[in-house]
């Protein structure tokens, strides 16, 4: 049962990529405004289950933004990104 599940989540996920896909192309649209949805699964790592989700990215990431400044992130920065992980269940 559980794979008929999980089979039908990610059939929806594609139908819905799909149908996103057709709309945007219906309007002429280069970009929707949100991340590309590219995947998504999981996997157990060390016997712990684990899922991911795949996306584009927007923007700079942390290790670039680390090494342009210098590899030393600016104070407001290091509150930013610990009240990120803080608030992440």
């Amino acid at each position: 049962m559980f794979i008929i599940t999980l089979f039908g989540i990610y059939f929806f996920i594609y139908l819905f990529v799909s149908s996103v896909r057709d709309w945007m192309s219906a309007h002429k649209l280069k970009q929707l405004g949100v991340p590309r949805f590219i995947a998504t699964g999981d996997y157990n790592h060390d016997g712990a289950a684990c899922r991911f989700l795949v996306m584009e990215r927007f923007g700079k990431d942390l290790q670039k933004l680390f090494e342009e400044n210098g590899k030393r992130f600016p104070t407001s920065t290091v509150f930013l990104l610990g009240l990120k992980l803080v608030s992440c269940k």
